[in-house]
């Protein structure tokens, strides 16, 4: 329902040529979605698991050979990179190699598998996204049994929060990643100024918005210039009006409810 709607978007946002290609990439995501799932309730699902850890290790590996310097000081990557062009999208990956790092260490009983997670996990820091880290943190939060771990498990913990502390103090990553989160404060006030153009845009037509492939464009007061919304919510309200928004907020709901439901059977 949501792809169809925004798919259908583009009619009044003035670029009809493009709705069967959004809804035809709806329909991929869709169906990548399907297979996903189906492939982590299969009983062989740890090798689907242990080959997405391996691709997000390659390509972490690849980045660090070839752009470390572009990511740690620029926060990006070379034209080569057979990766995401955006460190936060490649963050993104490492975040869920690290989650699935977790689960098959959960699953077998084993921590040792939580080496897994120490290429992503270095990879992660040194691309300096707050938001996947903070989602990591928050997931791991959200599902870890609070219970007496093994000794084992402690020693490992142990071990790569050391590893971690080593990384943060001698290297630059440390002092440009908590540089990235104390100019939180000072990037709320342009992200106050793009959410309110956004606003003003939405009331030319506040019910179903300007089309799933209209962009802003105008310049922030700090020069520079802006084509998102930095705001999933209000993208949504941007480009699906009051309709698109109360249709994202109806998955959202669906979402939750079957995370609840998966959360409560886990600890059962």
């Amino acid at each position: 329902m949501v792809a169809v709607y925004f798919s259908l978007s583009n009619i009044w946002g003035g670029d009809a040529g493009e709705t069967v290609s959004t809804l035809t990439h709806g329909v991929y995501l869709l169906i990548f979605t399907l297979l996903g799932s189906l492939a982590l309730q299969n009983s062989s699902r740890h090798r689907v698991m242990f080959a997405a850890i391996a691709g997000v290790t390659v390509l972490s590996v690849f980045t660090l050979a070839t752009d470390a310097s572009k990511v740690i000081y620029l926060r990006k990557v070379s034209d080569f990179n057979p990766g995401p062009d955006n460190v936060i999208d490649l963050a993104g990956y490492c975040a869920i190699a690290i989650m699935l790092s977790m689960i098959i260490a959960r699953e077998r009983r084993r921590v040792t598998y939580l080496l897994l997670a120490v290429i992503p996990a270095v990879m992660l820091v040194m691309t300096q996204s707050r938001g996947p880290l903070l989602a990591l943190v928050l997931v791991v939060l959200a599902t870890l049994r609070w219970r007496r771990p093994a000794p084992s498990a402690l020693w490992l913990g142990a071990l790569l929060m050391l590893l971690a502390a080593l990384m943060l103090i001698f290297t630059p990553v440390g002092d440009l990643l908590l540089m990235r989160f104390e100019s939180m404060s000072n990037e709320s006030g342009l992200r106050i100024s793009i959410w309110h153009h956004v606003l003003a845009e939405v009331g030319l037509r506040p019910w179903l918005g300007l089309g799933f492939n209209h962009e802003l464009n105008f310049i922030n007061y700090d020069g520079t210039h802006i084509s998102t919304a930095h705001s999933v919510y209000l993208g949504t309200l941007y480009k699906g009006g009051a309709i698109g928004l109360a249709l994202l907020a109806l998955l959202a709901l669906l979402l939750g409810y079957g995370l609840f439901c998966a959360l409560r059977a886990f600890r059962a």
